[in-house]
């Protein structure tokens, strides 16, 4: 029987201790228009393929800094719900898995 497995981790720890992924994608590939660099560790599973490719959308700090508009967003959150915020797997990217892999 073979074994499919797709991990997904936002860049960080795990391209750092266990190894580089075999793909790295954003939401705005699958129509969000967000930009979050996610890593994609796969086993007998192709890479992903782009369904959408939208432009994200930008917000503004008040000093004028630029930064993903859904980050800013969830910003003025509680800590425990923008972290729940902030780990999402997006819509866009769930589908194409759906799609591709299912």
């Amino acid at each position: 029987m073979r074994v499919l497995v797709a991990c997904e981790n936002p860049v960080g720890y795990m391209s750092t201790y266990f190894r580089k992924p075999d793909q790295y994608i954003h939401p705005y590939h699958f129509g969000d228009p967000t930009s979050k660099k996610t890593g994609l560790w796969l086993k007998d599973l192709p890479p992903l393929a782009h369904t959408k490719v939208v432009k994200p959308e930008i917000g503004y700090t008040k000093s004028g800094k630029e930064f993903d508009k859904w980050w800013l967003e969830t910003s003025s959150l509680p800590y425990k719900e923008r972290m729940k915020a902030r780990s999402k797997t997006f819509e866009g990217i769930a589908n194409a898995m759906a799609e591709q892999w299912g």
